[in-house]
């Protein structure tokens, strides 16, 4: 039982049992102290944290342009690219990036010396001054970049010789009656390591263009096979498409990879089961299933075309409303002016049965003006 006095905290056990831990090891083997290791087979390094730490600040891994895909390219990439470096063996001709990297190891070498001898002060007031000289060096030989120490010998040397040579030209006089002039020949030696260092590097350019306009070509088989669900996919896509299908073989998912094979194959047993159990179906059904399905794979073809017709459809829509409002408001005019039409010849024809009347009425009162003037000449 717990002590009283933790009751009230939380976090604490009060009904379990009380557990005392004591070391690992046996009661027996407790007072054997560990041994350290003094054989020298072993190499103890002693390393200077504060120097390593001067060193490696302010560097940093850079992950672009790496390719971490592995095997799965032809090139089989495997992330950063590692060399050993090594000095070249006595009696090889070093190259300039090798003459560099050994003055530079050389003089860090005569360096750690001057400062041992500085320290033990064998050899008086002279160390003082020879370590500034080297250091002096050190510091031009770090301040010189390879590349640049490359590009002055290759580009600079050759045209410091010819116009040295052109300023010492003299011309000879023959006499007292003429001079001639003598003729110069100068002839440019190029060193051709430069150009075939080029030559090979647009070589190999081309020739890994030219791999990937194989592999990337368009209706290349290599690429459908890579990505049969999507024809106009890139090379990447079908990458990470093989991937997730490759993360399926994990140990970890090969139990529901099984699971969900197991089930098809039941599914596919059931149809089975049951086309077997109905029997044959008749040659007539089986000739309309037959004409179905090649009327549905004949509009594959259109299937891709659907969506941009719909698309156009449904932009065209308010302009199908206004057509058809145009046709109906043409139509209620063609009505309207029909009817105005017929009331027009209505009009006409009654206009017509007017002045027939009217000349009728005229006729009528004329012969009636005529009996009454006779009249009243009479009664005159």
């Amino acid at each position: 039982m717990a002590d009283p006095k933790y009751e009230n905290l939380p976090g604490i056990d009060v009904n379990g049992r009380d557990v005392y831990e004591s070391a690992d090891l046996p009661e027996d083997d407790q007072h054997l102290a560990s041994d350290d290791l003094d054989s020298t087979s072993v190499e103890v390094l002693d390393v200077d944290t504060t120097a390593a730490f001067s060193k490696f600040s302010g560097k940093y891994v850079s992950g672009a342009g790496k390719d971490f895909s592995g095997k799965i390219q032809g090139k089989h990439m495997t992330g950063y690219s590692t060399s050993e470096y090594g000095l070249a063996m006595p009696g090889e001709d070093e190259t300039i990036l090798q003459k560099y990297n050994r003055l530079k190891i050389e003089m860090g070498d005569l360096l750690s010396q001057v400062e041992n001898i500085k320290k033990s002060k064998k050899e008086g007031a002279s160390p003082p001054k020879l370590l500034q000289q080297i250091e002096a060096l050190n510091s031009q030989l770090q301040g010189n970049e390879p590349s640049e120490l490359s590009k002055n010998l290759s580009e600079e040397v050759n045209a410091e010789k010819v116009i040295a040579s052109l300023k010492n030209m003299s011309v000879p006089s023959t006499g007292k009656h003429g001079s001639s002039k003598a003729d110069g020949t100068y002839q440019l030696y190029l060193k051709p390591e430069q150009e075939k260092k080029q030559i090979l590097k647009s070589a190999e350019l081309e020739q890994r263009l030219a791999r990937l306009e194989k592999v990337l070509a368009s209706g290349s088989g290599d690429v459908n096979v890579l990505a049969t669900h999507a024809t106009s996919g890139s090379l990447i896509d079908a990458v990470e498409a093989i991937e997730a299908k490759l993360s399926l073989l994990d140990p970890e998912q090969l139990p529901q990879v099984d699971s969900r094979l197991q089930a098809i194959l039941t599914k596919v047993n059931e149809i089975n089961k049951a086309h077997k159990a109905g029997g044959d179906q008749p040659s007539e059904i089986n000739q309309k299933i037959t004409e179905l399905y090649n009327l549905v794979r004949k509009w594959d073809g259109v299937r891709v075309g659907l969506p941009q017709l719909l698309s156009r459809l449904q932009a065209l829509d308010a302009l199908h409303t206004k057509a058809s409002d145009f046709t109906s408001a043409v139509n209620h005019f063609e009505l309207t002016q029909s009817q105005i039409s017929s009331q027009l010849n209505t009009a006409s024809s009654t206009q017509a049965q007017l002045l027939e009347m009217l000349k009728k009425n005229a006729a009528t009162v004329e012969t009636n003006m005529a009996q009454l003037q006779k009249r009243m000449e009479k009664l005159k």
